[in-house]
């Protein structure tokens, strides 16, 4: 039978009495002593109708235990509770190493199952256990341990209650462990655990086992290299683990001999347990805010920022006394055992110490004796400093340990190495948090030290373990510069060069593999846990410094000046640190992501690279951030690694970038460790080299003062550097100051002294640094600081200081200001500075000669002073989202690479945000056009109907105020809540003085076509009365004829035929009063009117299949000029300049703007047209040309020009014209217009025949007079709301300008038309508004029965209900008023007059007098209605959706209206089109990606060489360039010098090209050449890397555009 628990017993076996009354043990067993190889089996018994299994292991601890034999018995049982049974009032030493034995071989979650079971031999012993727990502390220690758990019995185990009370605490325990048991797999991952912290030099093995695999194939130079690398590797991957079992084994044994020395001593065991009483130390840890807890306090924990970690404490509270403690020891601070609490009187330590004071009380006890006896005198009693040194350390996890340590032996305190825990007085033996305490003393005779070095090997060694990052690296390093500083002539074909061997290099580096170092490294690091991570990285770090300090050693002391530059190699060589190896990673990554596909050997997909570096980070490793041996930044690197971390803090993470800057062995790393706790790659007698970079937690408290998450350290190596000084000059300081005062948030300028001469080396390259970083617009803060300054108390010498070093700058201002071109004449001008507030001055480090002084406390009190400005200052700024930090990094690199650095800084994250910021400018506008579009509409709808005389601008303002204030409240809240707030809000102002003038533009046009319209309609009264008139007529005619066919009624055939007969006859008198409109011909029109201007004119121009249109796109118009004399005999040419051609091709594109708004102004659908319209296009075109000839232009236009323009844009609005025409003929024209109604007039007549009432004649009369605006009104209606549809869910065009050409050039490339792609680059705005067309037909088409039938629909039901609202509610008004028909129409007529075009007077001539019956009349139109609905809806399809709709209501018009107003601007060189929305934008032009100048015909100088310059990697170089109409060259860099046309554009020197526009030029290549009548051949050559690039490619960089 299966027992329902097991029981393991253990403790001393003289605690229980075996026999056969025994309920739980029974009989006494074999001993388990005696059976280590054949398992007993567990003990069956029945106690209280509970089958419970018991193993008797009492006694046991006392002897060798076998885990194979304790695994076997676990694997067979699962344990419900371990009995520990103690003797009541008996307590033995080894009864007390019992629960040890339990916790040492079950591991510590063993506690929880555990429960003391106190025996005793009589009854009255029992009475007595609760004050021999208050008796003794190790007793209820014991208690403690177990949870409280504890049950008392008689040593025989014979009495049923007490057993029935053990089963029943046993039943709640194990419903406490939440019915769990301690298993054998808990046992088993124990001793796996133990298993690999014994084997952690296991891998040892499996290195050498490859390396020697590898040995087996080399020569003998490689196989000695290879014993080397052996040799290291013994040292990486054994010691660590080998001297973690010897200190294991130390510990065991002392802790041993200890206890076997204090149990000796019978008397001071007990002042030991007296003094060690757990109450004392539990009531000093709560005193401390500190607890025993297995969560121990971690370094991460005390580094962050914290409000009290910025603030300085000369005294403290109680509570606050670890956290003093411990921010004055991070500050090196040897004052920390010093400290008073504010309860104290007095210090606890006088601060007039004696040389003697170190030794204050050195024989007192580690945990100062408290009182008992009265709680409330227990607050006089001060805590000893030591005190709280050991209870923090006992509180503190490995790691801070070390870090104590460590602090503790720079203040040349004692270390702690034997450390009794004050709960179980275990003796620990900490030799780990030794290994960071270093302490070296000068070397009398240096001629002794014997140097190791062999330069040769260590690279050797280097290069195999690090391939990646050599060579390969440096060489590529190298060409990147060169790629971006390049001088040739051919500059496209040198980019192209240099790229290909650049990507030559990455697949070199990704051919050469993993080593076997870097791959068993990544293994390490991809299987360990984070604690377990740390203690590697940690170990690694120790590990590789003491095996390269002798080298280092030596090297340092052969370093002499003649030999600098060879011995700087050795010393690079010598060097060896976790940052080479996360180097190589960085190289492994970034070759894999050239050659797309993983490394050989790399067990994990490379992706996963950057991961490791960003856990890294936030475990608080610093990570390099500039390679200072390459003197490189890995971009792709470096921007995968901070994507890592952003996705692991999250998108909205902010830092504050604390730069870095001093002159070499300033003191700036010792003062970041002392100020943050900072350990950046300076061990092993290393300086910092490159930058690097490092995270600091803020707290959550601090967060909201902070307004930043992190802190991010950026330190760099120091400038000026001696072993640099062979290959380094002036020109790597100022790139790494450049790049590092542009990262960050403040920089610190970090002064050694006051020397002058190297305060002025310094501060000229900063004050240079910060000159640039306003030149471009970025605005960092700085901090000075002055160290080992000698008095600085000494205020006036502070105050000389301070104006010494303000006179410094303002001179190093005035020489910068000439190298950078500037205006500036002091420093304040450059950057907000306050000589006062921004110059620190600190102490000198030491106090004594090294290397027995401690650190001098005036310096720890100077740098947490420095700590607190630091805070200061960052809590105004707000840092910087850490996901944008890597396009910071990007531009300031990119820029540095081409040099000069102003005119080549792009600032990637503005643009960015900048257009986020256009596409909400978009969105915003449209809203304002939207909302002007509905009360035009209704306005318009008013004049028609005459219930407005004049339109005010007032009135116009009120009706959009709602939209208006919702559009500002938008925009309040972008600007607020946006991510990019900081950068937005520079141009806050500005987009609010936009949206101002939009507003008021839209205004103002609104009001002007309103106006016009009222014109019109005062203008076209005659048209419309005389239309009425005639309606009005037939009905009254049809109604007579139908009162003297009454008799007939019955007759359809005859009513039919008079009614026939009727029609005609009033038709002939309506065509004899009212000649018919006639269809238009503009070609015959233009050709009357230029017949008029010129005598005589080519066949060809009047051929109506001539392409009137190459107006716009031709190549060239040379043919169209006559250059006047005195150009001619001088320069003796006779084809314009590129200039002119620019000139002539602007005037084209904007006479046809203009005359395309002229035509649409001339209102054609409601006034009809008439040949004026075509007279003044053509007066407005003359006028334009004359105009441009008497200018400053060196020709005059032939004939043939005019002729031609005139032509052309008589052709492109030819289809606008006619369609308007159209609907004013189809509208207007009698004839027209009344056929179309004839059924309707003859259904009314029939019921006038059949004797209908007058109130249901006039009912259907009213609903065929709605048929008509009721459809425009919904035809209207639809397409606005299609259009916003449209901006919304249309790709094409949901975004702004920039995203609509994306797509445009998109479907150009799908298309193929070379015609389209010149229409596109000469008359982008045409084809623009071509594109806009044809993407709306293409939507309706696509979508018309999902989305306009639909839409269409509910627009006729919205519609319907408010016309039998109106109806309804003029019934009502009527009735309630006693008025007649007049008063119905009335009401009728006014509650619809903003939603349709109809009016009294449109049933002016139809009698309605005997009309009484309302309720009738609404009944009918309820019933008519119905009947036009479904014909208007019957005819409503995509051809006559867009055919019946007004010129200017058209969804293409309303969103062509919207984005072409904007910067149409293009640039001199290469036609792209300024990216700006604003029309008459301030500022320059700009665009995001130049094209290849040869798209436009520039050719080079004297050749029909077609150019395949692209104008930012032109305006980089060294070339010159011949501007419009001049034979004096400009450097392409010195572009804005060329004239007015250049002077407004902002083209930025990088290699920001699409490959678009290559891919184009090869694919069209010959098209080029025959419309240029030239050739891409001699240096406008193709690359053959352009023809590389594929249509997909092409579209894809396409993406980039927006």
């Amino acid at each position: 039978m299966d027992p329902s628990l097991t029981i393991v017993l253990f403790g001393n076996s003289s605690s229980v009495q075996f026999g056969h009354e025994n309920i739980l043990l029974g009989e006494k067993q074999t001993n388990i002593e005696n059976a280590k190889i054949s398992s007993t089996v567990p003990l069956m018994r029945k106690i209280l109708e509970c089958h419970v299994s018991v193993i008797n292991m009492t006694g046991l601890h006392e002897t060798d235990h076998d885990d194979h034999f304790i695994r076997q018995i676990l694997n067979e049982n699962e344990i419900h509770t371990f009995i520990f049974v103690v003797r009541l009032g008996q307590l033995t030493d080894a009864d007390k190493l019992g629960l040890e034995w339990l916790q040492r071989v079950f591991g510590e979650k063993v506690l929880q199952f555990v429960m003391i079971l106190f025996t005793h031999a009589r009854e009255e012993e029992c009475d007595t256990i609760i004050d021999d727990l208050k008796k003794n502390p190790v007793l209820e220690q014991l208690l403690e341990k177990c949870g409280g758990r504890f049950h008392n019995c008689n040593k025989m185990m014979n009495n049923k209650s007490e057993m029935r009370d053990l089963m029943n605490k046993i039943e709640s325990l194990f419903n406490e462990n939440q019915q769990q048991c301690y298993t054998g797999e808990m046992f088993n991952t124990l001793l796996r655990e133990r298993e690999n912290l014994q084997n952690s030099g296991s891998d040892e093995y499996t290195i050498n086992k490859e390396i020697m695999e590898q040995m087996a194939t080399t020569g003998t130079k490689e196989r000695h290299m290879m014993r080397k690398t052996v040799h290291m590797l013994n040292v990486l991957w054994s010691i660590a683990g080998f001297l973690i079992i010897i200190f294991l084994d130390c510990i065991k044994q002392l802790q041993k001999v200890i206890f076997k020395v204090l149990s000796k001593d019978g008397k001071r065991l007990g002042q030991y347990k007296e003094d060690k009483n757990r109450e004392k130390v539990k009531h000093l840890f709560n005193k401390l805010h500190l607890k025993d807890q297995h969560d121990k306090l971690r370094t991460a924990d005390v580094l962050q920022l914290t409000e009290h970690s910025c603030q300085t404490h000369e005294s403290c509270a109680e509570e606050e006394l670890v956290k003093t403690f411990l921010q004055k020891l991070q500050m090196m601070n040897y004052r920390a055992r010093y400290i008073k609490t504010k309860e104290q009187t007095n210090e606890l330590i006088p601060r007039q110490h004696t040389k003697d004071s170190h030794e204050y009380q050195a024989d007192a006890d580690i945990f100062k004796e408290m009182s008992l006896s009265n709680e409330g005198k227990r607050n006089d009693y001060p805590v000893h400093p030591m005190d709280v040194q050991m209870a923090l350390f006992h509180c503190a996890d490995g790691f801070l340990k070390q870090l104590i340590v460590t602090k503790l032996s720079q203040c040349q305190y004692a270390l702690p190495l034997l450390v009794p825990d004050p709960f179980t007085q275990q003796i620990e033996f900490p030799l780990w948090t030794f290994r960071q305490v270093k302490k070296s003393w000068k070397m009398r005779n240096n001629n002794k030290i014997i140097s190791q070095t062999q330069p040769n090997l260590q690279r050797e060694i280097k290069e195999s373990f690090l391939p990646c990052q050599g060579k390969l690296w440096h060489q590529w390093s190298q060409m990147n510069k060169e790629l971006h500083r390049l001088q040739a002539d051919e500059i496209e074909k040198e980019i192209c060069r240099k790229k290909t061997e650049m990507k030559k290099i990455r697949e070199q580096q990704h051919e050469s593999g993993i080593s076997v170092f870097m791959k068993l490294f990544i293994k390490q690091m991809n299987s360990r846990g984070e604690h377990k991570l740390m203690y590697f990285l940690k170990w690694l770090r120790i590990l590789l410094d003491e095996y390269i300090s002798a080298d280092l050693s030596a090297l340092h002391h052969k370093y002499k000046q003649t030999e600098l530059e060879r011995i700087s190699e050795e010393l690079q060589d010598a060097t060896f640190g976790l940052e080479h190896i996360m180097r190589e990673i960085g190289q492994i990554y970034e070759s894999c992501s050239s050659v797309k596909k993983n490394i050989k050997d790399l067990q994990y997909n490379f992706f996963f690279l950057p991961g490791l570096a960003a856990e890294m980070m936030i475990s608080g490793f610093p990570l390099e951030l500039m390679d200072g041996d390459a003197a490189h930044v890995p971009l792709v690197w470096i921007s995968a690694v901070l994507d890592e971390l952003t996705q692991r803090l999250g998108d909205q993470a902010r830092v504050f970038v604390l730069s870095v800057l001093g002159i070499q062995s300033s003191g700036k790393s010792t003062m970041l460790n002392a100020m943050f706790g900072l350990q950046f790659a300076v061990s092993a007698g290393r300086c910092t080299r490159g930058a690097f970079m490092q995270l600091i937690k803020v707290s959550d408290e601090m967060k909201t003062q902070m307004n930043f998450d992190y802190i991010l350290v950026v330190d760099t190596e120091g400038l000026r550097a001696l072993e640099l000084a062979g290959r380094s000059t002036r020109h790597h300081d100022n790139e790494l100051a450049t790049f590092v005062v542009g990262l960050g948030n403040m920089t610190l300028i970090n002064i050694f002294g006051e020397n002058p001469a190297e305060m002025q080396d310094i501060l000229q390259i900063v004050v240079q640094a910060f000159m640039r970083m306003k030149k471009v617009r970025l605005n960092p803060s700085c901090v000075f600081v002055h160290q080992n300054v000698s008095d600085i108390t000494a205020g006036e010498k502070n105050m000389e200081g301070r104006r010494r070093l303000q006179e410094k700058l303002d001179e190093m201002t005035k020489l910068a200001s000439k190298e950078e071109v500037c205006d500036e004449e002091c420093f304040s001008d450059v950057i907000a500075f306050d000589v006062q507030n921004d110059v620190k001055y600190i102490a000198h480090l030491w106090e004594g000669s090294p290397p027995m002084a401690p650190p001098n406390p005036d310096y720890c009190e100077n740098i947490q002073q420095l700590k607190e400005s630091i805070m200061s200052h960052a809590s105004e700024s707000g840092g910087k989202l850490l996901i944008n930090l890597k396009y910071r990094i990007k531009d300031l690199w990119e820029a540095l690479l081409n040099e000069r650095f102003v005119f080549s800084f792009r600032n990637s994250l503005e643009i960015a945000v900048y257009r986020k910021l256009e596409t909400e400018y978009s969105k915003w506008t449209w809203s304002l056009r939207s909302a002007m579009m509905n009360i035009e509409n209704k306005i318009h709808n008013k004049i028609e109907n005459k219930a407005i005389q004049e339109v005010e601008e007032t009135d116009l303002q009120r009706d959009l105020k709602k939209t208006s204030e919702e559009v500002k409240t938008s925009m309040s809240e972008f600007f607020e809540k946006d991510k990019d707030k900081d950068i937005l809000i520079q141009w806050k102002t500005s987009f609010d003085i936009k949206i101002k003038d939009v507003h008021e533009n839209i205004v103002r046009k609104t009001k002007r076509k309103l106006n016009e319209i009222l014109q019109q309609r005062d203008l076209k009264k005659k048209i419309d009365d005389q239309r009425t008139n005639h309606e009005n007529t037939l009905f009254e005619k049809s109604k007579e004829l139908a009162l003297n066919l009454k008799d007939k009624a019955n007759d359809e055939e005859t009513l039919k035929k008079e009614f026939d007969l009727f029609w005609k006859q009033w038709m002939k008198m309506i065509i004899r009063d009212t000649p018919a409109i006639k269809d238009i011909d503009i070609v015959r029109d233009v050709r009357e009117i230029l017949s008029d201007i010129y005598e005589s004119i080519p066949v060809d121009h009047w051929s109506e299949s001539s392409d009137y249109n190459t107006i716009f796109t031709v190549s060239s118009y040379s043919a169209y000029v006559i250059f006047k004399k005195t150009v001619k005999e001088t320069l003796g040419y006779n084809t314009l300049s590129q200039e002119n051609e620019g000139q002539i091709r602007s005037l084209v594109t904007d006479v046809a703007l203009q005359t395309d708004i002229m035509i649409q102004s001339f209102n054609i659908s409601k006034m009809g047209y008439n040949i004026s319209c075509i007279q003044q296009t053509t007066g407005y075109i003359t006028a334009r040309l004359i105009e441009h000839q008497e200018g400053p232009v060196k020709y005059k236009f032939k004939n043939e020009f005019f002729m031609d323009l005139v032509l052309s844009i008589c052709k492109k609005e030819n289809k606008m014209i006619t369609d308007q025409h159209r609907l004013f003929r189809e509208a207007n024209d009698p004839v027209l217009y009344l056929e179309k109604k004839r059924e309707e007039y003859y259904s009314i007549f029939q019921k006038y025949c059949h004797g209908a009432t007058s109130a249901a004649i006039f009912g259907e009369i009213i609903c065929q007079k709605l048929k008509e605006p009721f459809e425009q009104s919904v035809y209207k209606k639809t397409a606005r709301d299609l259009t916003d549809e449209m901006r919304s869910n249309c790709e094409s065009l949901n975004g702004n300008r920039s995203s609509l050409e994306k797509h445009m050039l998109k479907t150009l490339a799908e298309k193929g038309h070379f015609d389209k792609y010149m229409n596109y680059i000469n008359n982008p705005r045409y084809h623009f508004k071509r594109f806009i067309r044809d993407e709306v037909s293409r939507y309706i088409t696509d979508k018309f029965s999902v989305s306009v039938l639909p839409k269409m629909k509910e627009n006729i039901k919205l519609l319907q209900q408010k016309i039998m609202k109106a109806a309804h509610e003029s019934t009502e008004h009527v009735h309630k008023n006693r008025g007649d028909a007049g008063l119905w129409l009335k009401s009728f007529t006014q509650q619809l007059s903003e939603e349709l075009i109809f009016s009294e007077k449109d049933l002016s001539g139809v009698k309605h007098d005997d009309v009484d019956d309302f309720n009738l009349l609404e009944d009918v139109i309820r019933q008519e209605l119905p009947a036009i609905i479904f014909d208007i809806s019957s005819r409503f399809n995509t051809n006559t959706f867009p055919v019946n709709l007004d010129y200017k209501d058209k969804p293409d018009e309303l969103l062509i209206d919207h984005f072409c107003q904007c910067c149409w601007v293009q640039c001199p060189f290469c036609a792209a089109i300024c990216t700006n929305t604003i029309e008459n934008h301030p500022g320059d032009h700009s665009v995001s990606f130049h094209r290849v100048t040869g798209l436009t015909g520039m050719k080079y100088r004297n050749t029909t060489n077609l150019s395949i310059s692209i104008c930012t990697s032109a305006v980089a170089s060294n070339r010159s360039f011949y501007p419009r109409n001049s034979d004096d060259a400009v450097l392409w860099r010195e572009y804005r010098s060329a004239g007015e046309d250049y002077v407004k554009w902002s083209i930025t020197s990088d290699l920001s090209e699409l490959p678009y526009w290559k891919w184009f030029v090869c694919r069209f290549q010959k098209d080029l050449e025959t419309h240029y009548n030239s050739t891409f051949e001699g240096s406008g050559e193709i690359p053959d890397e352009w023809r590389k690039h594929s249509k997909h490619e092409a579209l894809e960089s396409l993406d980039k555009y927006t």
